[in-house]
């Protein structure tokens, strides 16, 4: 049986499943106030579900890019859960890597998808020559490639005029760790590795500062 928790956005996404069938599901809006949804849920999701954490074989976590906060609870709680169930195997899911993986099965052609990171900056990911690449994009290097794409999506939000809006289900979840079971990509506490992609605003300030006083 695998967990499946995505907290990467301000949307909580808690999937329960077991040989790649739904056991229960929980989703919904946190305003990343993750502390006070994650656990309340989890706990009824496995309440209704009639489960029992440590019955649990598998825990899989999105790692971003996302949330800087809502990514570091889902690590947090990755790691909480590896150091209580020390023979428990974890699965990092890349929030880019499934969406591209999605899209793959239904675009024909280069492809661009984009994950808000700032008000100016898109986490991007990139579907060119059947090649996959991560970048980040500012809204004049978005302008300069847009012509490239046949399709340009934008996940949650539209956050680009043109663009298209594509949504994650539970079966793309589990589709993606499925893959992720069949080669073995099991990952251990200190493997876990947020993909952040970017600093937070308060490390580009602190950056910003310690630049002017020419301190390293």
């Amino acid at each position: 049986m695998n967990l499946i928790v995505d907290t990467s956005s301000n949307y909580l996404h808690l999937i329960l499943e077991d040989k790649g069938k739904i056991i229960q599901s929980e989703q919904g809006a946190t305003h990343e106030k993750f502390q006070e949804f994650l656990l309340p849920r989890l706990d009824k999701m496995l309440t209704d579900a009639k489960v029992k954490l440590e019955n649990i074989g598998e825990y899989s976590v999105v790692v971003g890019p996302g949330s800087f906060t809502g990514i570091r609870v889902g690590v947090t709680m990755a790691k909480a859960f590896l150091s209580v169930f020390k023979d428990k195997k974890v699965i990092q899911i890349n929030l880019l890597e499934l969406l591209i993986l999605k899209l793959k099965s239904v675009c024909k052609g280069d492809f661009l998808v984009l994950i808000e990171c700032t008000k100016s900056k898109f986490y991007a990911g990139i579907y060119k020559n059947q090649n996959i690449s991560y970048e980040i994009l500012i809204k004049e290097q978005l302008e300069d490639i847009k012509g490239e794409f046949e399709n340009i999506f934008c996940y949650e939000n539209l956050l680009v005029d043109g663009a298209k809006k594509v949504e994650l289900t539970d079966q793309d979840y589990i589709n993606y760790v499925s893959l992720k079971r069949k080669s073995k990509s099991y990952v251990s506490a200190s493997e876990i590795e947020p993909i952040y992609m970017a600093l937070s605003q308060a490390e580009e300030e602190l950056l910003k500062r310690e630049n002017k006083t020419g301190k390293k």
